[in-house]
């Protein structure tokens, strides 16, 4: 997905367009004669706190966003919840994850405000309890809607995979480029951490071809060869899209970009 800006109306904004394609996804199946026996669902994978993490972690725990962005972030994620919870053509159920307890409660606070909606808030790490969900869920007879988008690089790869497999879900993703060009080392590989989390994100160790070059160089004793990055933004993008392909039968070509400019 893109950001093409994190202004005063990024917020309105971006509830406009999910609110857009939740409302067209919703005619597919009432409109629909062979598509309305399908229940469709609602699946919020990530609800956000707004905390950041202590310099002591990796940065691969890092927020996408910055701590000024973060009051506008958590309008948008708190309204996301409600923009879909108050759809003139609501989903048949409603499904959201939290693994942070404080935020859990808060979330279930806002999602009881809707008694006559279908609902059920899962607290634990997305990874672990939306495929346990999924393996639960009979895709014969169900649709569904999901939305991954964590603050750093929290997915890892088999949970797209499961996510694939159901031949039943649209996936919306936030993926974190900037976070992984932050692990990136302009010169060598990166820390043994770093490295094992990008290899769970993008689900094999190509990452490192495709993001580095190896440049010799002629000392007075012997010829030495260094790793450089070759990684951008695009090229990145580029690499996300390819994996997703490998997966999923229609992947976005041009994803949008999201910056918090």
């Amino acid at each position: 997905m893109k950001r093409t800006g994190f202004g005063g109306s990024w917020t309105e904004d971006k509830l406009r367009i999910v609110r857009a394609y939740l409302i067209a996804y919703r005619t597919i199946f009432t409109g629909n004669e062979k598509a309305k026996f399908l229940r469709t669902i609602y699946v919020d994978a990530f609800a956000h706190t707004g905390q950041r993490t202590s310099r002591g972690e990796m940065i691969v725990q890092e927020p996408l966003f910055s701590a000024e962005d973060e009051p506008q972030l958590q309008a948008f994620f708190k309204g996301s919840v409600r923009n879909a919870l108050e759809l003139d053509s609501p989903f048949d159920h409603y499904v959201f994850i939290e693994k942070n307890q404080i935020a859990f409660r808060e979330l279930e606070k806002t999602v009881s405000e809707y008694p006559l909606r279908s609902t059920e808030t899962l607290l634990g790490d997305a990874n672990e309890v939306l495929s346990r969900w999924c393996a639960q869920t009979d895709w014969k007879r169900n649709r569904a809607v999901v939305f991954l988008d964590p603050f750093g690089m929290q997915v890892e790869w088999p949970l797209l995979e499961t996510l694939a497999k159901t031949k039943g879900i649209d996936l919306w993703m936030l993926f974190p480029v900037s976070t992984v060009l932050r692990t990136l080392p302009n010169a060598g590989e990166p820390p043994k951490e770093w490295a094992e989390r990008l290899t769970k994100t993008f689900g094999t160790e190509d990452w490192k071809n495709e993001f580095y070059s190896t440049q010799e160089s002629i000392t007075l004793f012997e010829d030495e060869e260094t790793l450089y990055r070759d990684a951008d933004i695009e090229r990145v993008q580029a690499f996300v899209v390819s994996r997703l392909t490998e997966i999923f039968v229609g992947v976005s070509p041009k994803p949008m970009i999201l910056k918090n400019s």
